[in-house]
């Protein structure tokens, strides 16, 4: 059973150069829609703050969120793209790498990453509570941590590892404030940590 089962794997990650991009992309956009819907609050109270405020800013709010939100994906999508399947990992690689993007880049892919594992778990149990109510959970969780491991982890490893050791050390810090917005967004409200804290 588990030979075929690992055989299985085997083959689906043979076809992973094809579509596996798309999965660790794709759940980091999860995670980054999460913030994007806070960021339109905090968008709307800022154009309603100003003296020229629109008569209603929600629809300058909304798009504002989503130009964020596009900004961001590309960002993501730009650190993932073109990079080997499993790059060499070392803290010494990473540390000839440093600069501002290395430091943020890492952390603001971890967390909407998980952030966007955790909404899928949400959605999974949603999904499932009418027809298992006990199982739901437990379900939703498993599926949540083989998604942060096979998707969240490998697209971590492709963004960190494909880092070029030299440049500048200030290389990224036009998109450092945007993503750390994104990532304590995603942090706060895309976690579940708070409510285990409280």
């Amino acid at each position: 059973m588990f030979e075929r089962v690992r055989n299985i794997d085997a083959r689906i990650a043979s076809t992973g150069r094809v579509w596996f991009w798309l999965g660790q992309l794709g759940l980091v956009v999860l995670g980054v829609h999460l913030a994007a819907d806070q960021l339109d609050d905090l968008a709307y109270r800022a154009l309603g703050a100003l003296p020229w405020s629109p008569s209603d800013p929600a629809p300058a709010a909304a798009w504002a969120a989503v130009g964020l939100e596009l900004l961001v994906v590309l960002k993501a999508a730009s650190a993932l793209m073109l990079t080997p399947m499993v790059p060499p990992l070392t803290r010494a690689r990473w540390w000839r790498a440093r600069s501002v993007d290395a430091f943020v880049l890492p952390v603001f892919w971890g967390v909407a990453a998980l952030a966007g594992a955790w909404s899928l778990a949400m959605g999974l149990e949603d999904l499932l509570s009418p027809l298992q109510a006990q199982a739901a959970r437990p379900l939703a969780i498993a599926a949540a941590l083989l998604v942060t491991w096979r998707l969240g982890w490998t697209g971590w490893r492709r963004v960190v590892g494909a880092m070029e050791p030299g440049g500048s050390a200030l290389r990224g810090i036009v998109w450092a404030p945007l993503l750390l917005a994104v990532t304590v967004s995603c942090a706060i409200h895309g976690l579940p940590i708070w409510g285990w804290l409280s």
